[in-house]
């Protein structure tokens, strides 16, 4: 009998990892969309080397043109992705039998916010905090939740026992790696340009913002369904 239920609550878990997978890999699609759309109907020439992604999100454009449509885009595709990594966090929170889901957990709340925070355009002062700082929190958030998840799926596959030097272990070393190195490069460039207004490159953050959204976007489809 206790051979059955574990058997069932084994399959169970797959699901469920199965399904976190799914919810994961959305994600990215959907702030990608939501970005794509965004620039097509933003009302200037959008630099991506120069401005951070939520300027597509403003109601005023960095020129003084209306921005509504894009501004309406950008709050609807943020909050879905906050909804969904709501649903993430709650499967996590209501299923302890998934590996380390409190702090799973815990990473997709703090996606949850920010998500709420960026889709909240920034028309005036308060609002631009709450949107900026939603943007720091939802990067925040996911980074801290692929590096995780990326440690994790390290240490299971490789720590056990002496590993294979395969192309599978360089490229979750790579992996793991580059996520963590593009937060701080991130975390490094905003703190430069902050600090040393004038005497670095004023698009130094903008550059690292978009780095690490393209490496953790990526990072997040090498994970199998065992680092759910």
């Amino acid at each position: 009998m206790t051979s059955d239920y574990q058997v069932l609550m084994d399959a169970k878990k797959v699901r469920l990892e199965k399904l976190l997978r799914i919810l994961v890999w959305i994600a990215p699609v959907i702030v990608t969309i939501t970005i794509a759309l965004c620039w097509i109907y933003y009302p200037e020439r959008y630099d991506f080397f120069q401005e951070f992604i939520s300027a597509l999100g403003s109601r005023i454009s960095q020129e003084g043109h209306d921005n509504t449509t894009s501004s309406i885009i950008f709050t609807i595709g943020f909050s879905i992705v906050g909804l969904n990594t709501l649903v993430i966090a709650i499967i996590y929170f209501i299923f302890p039998t998934l590996d380390f889901n409190i702090a799973k957990g815990a990473f997709s709340i703090l996606l949850t916010i920010g998500a709420v925070g960026i889709a909240i355009p920034g028309i005036n002062a308060t609002l631009h905090i709450i949107h900026g700082t939603g943007a720091f929190i939802f990067i925040l958030g996911f980074t801290f939740y692929n590096f995780y998840a990326q440690i994790y799926r390290f240490v299971t596959k490789h720590r056990p026992k002496r590993p294979q030097r395969t192309w599978g272990f360089y490229a979750d070393v790579v992996m793991t790696g580059l996520v963590f190195g593009a937060f701080l490069i991130f975390i490094l460039f905003y703190v430069l340009e902050r600090v040393a207004s004038g005497n670095v490159p004023i698009y130094l953050a903008e550059l690292g913002q978009k780095l690490l959204l393209i490496i953790d976007f990526t990072a997040i489809y090498f994970l199998d369904v065992d680092d759910m």
